[in-house]
């Protein structure tokens, strides 16, 4: 259901984004590549006992940290005026655990580990079960600050709203990020950029019964755009 969604969003999207090209004399659309390193910010989550994914908990409270990661996304956009931009982003990258420290007990039927010391990702057989593949779809809206046709540095601002789909959670998440970068025109149709982006994820539930607070991931992304 919800790729039939995204699907049929999607193609709306790029339909208005050719349509409001050809009609607007101040829009200009681009499509935009990015690399970012991804770093989410330690995740806690309430009291919980419960069994799935081969794991089984016990008073399980816990804070859980991840690794950094490595995101690939795009973004299709346009500028409707001058200094507004408005774009549709897509990222996905992996959020997986390296360490919990909290309260409780975790058993993969054959080892049972007590919270009271840190857990360390190696001393569960299972330990993917807590991992997941995340990928975001993003509705953005940008302000180019000190756009001036006498300089190629763009600094902006941004806002967007959407959806993250992460594999070993029950549905999707609503998710919030805020932004704030540069772009350096290369020539009239592509540029260069950096920024880096907050991400808020409301706290998702996971197919092992864990409820999770949200999460809050930090991007810092490098750039490149063709406007056409």
């Amino acid at each position: 259901m919800f790729k039939n969604k995204l699907t049929l969003t999607l193609s709306t999207l790029i339909v208005s984004f050719l349509y409001l090209g050809v009609t607007t004399a101040t829009a200009q659309m681009y499509i935009e590549g990015q690399l970012s390193s991804v770093k989410a910010k330690d995740v806690s989550t309430p009291v919980y006992s419960g069994s799935g994914g081969g794991l089984t908990f016990s008073n399980f409270k816990a804070s859980v940290s991840y690794d950094r990661s490595t995101s690939f996304g795009f973004e299709l956009g346009y500028r409707i005026s001058p200094g507004i931009r408005v774009g549709f982003g897509y990222s996905s990258f992996s959020l997986d655990w390296n360490a919990i420290n909290g309260s409780g007990t975790i058993s993969d039927g054959s080892t049972t580990i007590n919270l009271s010391t840190t857990v360390k990702r190696s001393q569960i057989s299972g330990a993917s079960t807590l991992d997941n593949k995340v990928k975001t779809y993003m509705f953005n809206g940008y302000w180019d600050l000190l756009e001036n046709p006498d300089s190629s540095f763009v600094p902006y601002l941004g806002y967007g709203f959407g959806q993250t789909n992460m594999s070993n959670v029950t549905k999707n998440s609503n998710t919030l990020a805020m932004m704030i970068g540069a772009n350096y025109n290369l020539s009239e149709n592509s540029y260069i950029g950096t920024k880096f982006t907050r991400y808020i994820v409301k706290g998702p539930t996971d197919k092992a019964g864990v409820k999770y607070q949200d999460i809050k991931a930090d991007a810092i992304s490098v750039t490149y755009g063709f406007r056409f």
